[in-house]
């Protein structure tokens, strides 16, 4: 019986078998399938969540990412979505090479913040596999003398019947962590209208002030505060202020009820106020005097209250404690002062 010729068949087979190799060959080296070498870029940041812990409020803790490049094409870097709303971003460099990395500095300012915080951030990139890499920020805030509440208002407040001399009484706990316990020395009452005493703990970690709203009530309400003097071994809280508020039914009040600013507020920021009177009894207001001449004031009347805005309110602590000055035509109400307040960050 003849042989068959299979050199036909084997090179057939071997075609097919050299070309399923071209074809997986790249697949298992992890390349991607073309006739060229193929690039792709490839930023992450490991972990992609910093945890803060437990930082104290009024502060500004900062936080380090480190961005790679783990492809094998540049990575240009856009932006930082989300550094705003006093959350600064700083970029080490916007373009990173090939297996480099790069650096994000992140703050996040947490004046008046209690309790968990969180904080979300997104890296504006042109990697074509997560154009939008997510990180974030959180932690825990906390006071290390927490003050609950942080100011008593009373809020509107009719004379009432009956003789005693007590109208109402509020109650503010002051807890204090260990390393900031104190005991309070004195208790000054800055205003008229109302009285304090305080009262603590063994150990100074509790502390408990007690209010007491007196009759008659002024005209024009209650506007004061309380100054306590403490043995704390932290300077900022030797002494602590507690803004105390008592509005009658025909009172003028003010909303939002001071001018607050920090370090980092801008100086042409604009603040807005309502001017308003309980009893709904229309008034005019005839002048708005400012404790510095750079500040700027306009007034007019609305449907519902008076507005007022000022500008060029500068970013400086000698204006904390200062006050502006509203003149109105109401009886008894001829000033209506408006606090103002300056936000330090500086370190204890």
């Amino acid at each position: 019986m003849p042989c068959k010729d299979l050199s036909g068949v084997n090179r057939q087979l071997c075609a097919v078998v050299a070309f399923a190799v071209w074809i997986c060959l790249p697949i298992f080296a992890g390349v991607s399938i073309g006739y060229g070498s193929a690039t792709s870029a490839g930023l992450e940041c490991v972990p992609r969540t910093y945890d803060l812990g437990e930082v104290e409020s009024g502060t500004k803790p900062k936080a380090l990412f480190i961005l790679h490049n783990n492809g094998n094409a540049p990575v240009h870097v856009q932006g930082i979505q989300g550094a705003c709303c006093g959350t600064t971003a700083f970029l080490e460099k916007s373009d990173i090479e090939p297996g480099g990395t790069c650096r994000l500095d992140v703050s996040i300012n947490l004046v008046g913040r209690k309790g968990p915080f969180e904080k979300n951030l997104k890296v504006l990139s042109d990697d074509p596999r997560e154009p939008e890499l997510p990180l974030k920020l959180v932690g825990r805030a906390f006071y290390p003398v927490d003050l609950d509440p942080r100011s008593v208002d009373f809020g509107v407040v009719a004379a009432g019947d009956g003789s005693a001399k007590t109208l109402l009484d509020r109650i503010v706990q002051i807890v204090c962590r260990p390393d900031h316990a104190f005991h309070v020395t004195n208790v000054v009452v800055s205003g008229a209208g109302f009285t304090a005493e305080c009262t603590h703990s063994t150990g100074g970690l509790t502390n408990q002030l007690t209010v007491h709203l007196l009759r008659p009530l002024p005209p024009a309400g209650v506007r004061g505060c309380i100054v306590l003097s403490t043995d704390c071994p932290v300077g900022r809280y030797r002494h602590i202020e507690i803004p105390v508020v008592a509005r009658t039914p025909a009172a003028i009040y003010i909303d939002p009820p001071e001018v607050v600013f920090s370090e980092t507020s801008a100086t042409n920021d604009l603040h807005r106020f309502f001017l308003r009177a309980h009893d709904r009894t229309p008034f005019q207001v005839t002048g708005v005097a400012l404790p510095d001449p750079a500040m700027t004031a306009s007034y007019c009347a609305t449907s519902t209250a008076w507005q007022i805005e000022l500008r060029g309110v500068s970013a400086s602590p000698l204006l904390d404690g200062r006050e502006i000055v509203i003149s109105t035509d109401r009886s008894g109400q001829e000033r209506v002062l408006l606090p103002i307040r300056y936000l330090s960050f500086a370190s204890p």
